[in-house]
């Protein structure tokens, strides 16, 4: 989403007053806040903006706040409601292995360091193996389904 549309939340003001300042429909405003691309004439956008701002105390002390620029407010940040993005490179063997070896450490077992090891050795060979192979090889997707199964007390 655009900073603006966390501007405008935070400091009260609905949409409605940016679809004013800037002559553009209420969809198109709240499409380009949400997906933080800006219209074909993003000219006419900012200086649209621009009149809502300079119209608007509570916006430039925002601003002022941050030490922040209009042109801060096109910014694309994550919106903070949605789910932080999943790290690409953990998967379900890695996930599994986490698993494994969080019951490890938590078991009151002399063999935990020797597990946490195991569990840290193997998702280093599996981050190496899929760089070299890649990540979606049909090979690298077959072995690591293979892994765990065996994990899960069933057979490769």
């Amino acid at each position: 989403m655009l900073r603006l549309k966390q501007v405008l939340s935070d400091c009260g003001i609905p949409n409605q007053a940016l679809v004013k300042a800037s002559g553009y429909s209420k969809a198109l405003i709240s499409r380009t806040l949400t997906s933080g691309v800006l219209p074909q004439d993003a000219e006419k956008f900012k200086a649209g903006v621009a009149r809502m701002v300079g119209d608007d105390a509570r916006l430039i002390d925002w601003l002022n706040d941050r030490h922040m620029h209009i042109e801060d407010l096109y910014a694309k940040i994550r919106d903070p409601e949605e789910p932080a993005p999943v790290n690409p490179a953990l998967n379900e063997l890695e996930c599994a292995l986490y698993e494994l070896a969080g019951r490890a450490a938590l078991a009151a077992d002399s063999m935990n360091g020797a597990f946490l090891r195991m569990a840290q050795a193997t998702i280093y060979l599996r981050r190496k193996i899929a760089e070299m192979v890649g990540h979606d090889a049909p090979w690298t997707t077959q072995v690591e389904a293979e892994a765990i199964a065996i994990l899960k007390g069933g057979q490769a």
